[in-house]
C-alpha cells in the first residue's frame, strides 16, 4: 500500500550489478551529533528558558543596526574559513578552525573569545551553525 505522503515522489530505480550495493558500508553510533571541545554534558541542551530567542529577519536586521548604538556582541560560531567567506558587521573571527573546537563552560577560559570579559547581562546574537 502507497504512502499518502510519498504521493507525487519522483525516484529512480537502478539495477545492482550482482551482489550487495554497498559491500564496506558501516554504520557507527555517535552520542552527540555535535561535538564541542567541553563535551555537552554541563550545558542546558534541553532546557527550552536556556535556548536563543528565535529572530524573524527583519527583527535581526533591527538588531543589528541597534548593535552599533549600544553594546551587543555578534558571536560567529562558525569556522574562520566559514567566516572568510562572509559574516555579518560587527561579528568578530572565530579563533576556531573547526565548530567543534568552540569552547564551552563558565570560566573565563571556556567561553569563546569575543565573549571574555563581557558582562553576562550583555545581549548576544549568534549567527551560524542553523537554528538556535
Amino acid at each position: 500500500m502507497a504512502q499518502p505522503l510519498w504521493q507525487g515522489l519522483r525516484y529512480s530505480v537502478w539495477p545492482s550489478p550482482g551482489g550487495h550495493a554497498f559491500p564496506r558500508l558501516r554504520l557507527q553510533y555517535k552520542p552527540n551529533l555535535i561535538s564541542l571541545a567541553g563535551g555537552l554534558q554541563g550545558l542546558p541542551v534541553t532546557q527550552p528558558e536556556a535556548r536563543a530567542t528565535p529572530l524573524k529577519p527583519t527583527q535581526w536586521k533591527q538588531m543589528i543596526a541597534e548593535a552599533q548604538e549600544k553594546k551587543v556582541v555578534v558571536l560567529d560560531v562558525r569556522n574562520d574559513y566559514e567566516w572568510d567567506a562572509g559574516h555579518f558587521v560587527g561579528a568578530g573571527r572565530p579563533d576556531e578552525e573547526v565548530f567543534a573546537e568552540t569552547p564551552v563552560g563558565s570560566s573565563e577560559q571556556d567561553v569563546p573569545s569575543p565573549l571574555r570579559g563581557m558582562d553576562p547581562d550583555t545581549p548576544v546574537m549568534r549567527e551560524g551553525f542553523g537554528r538556535p
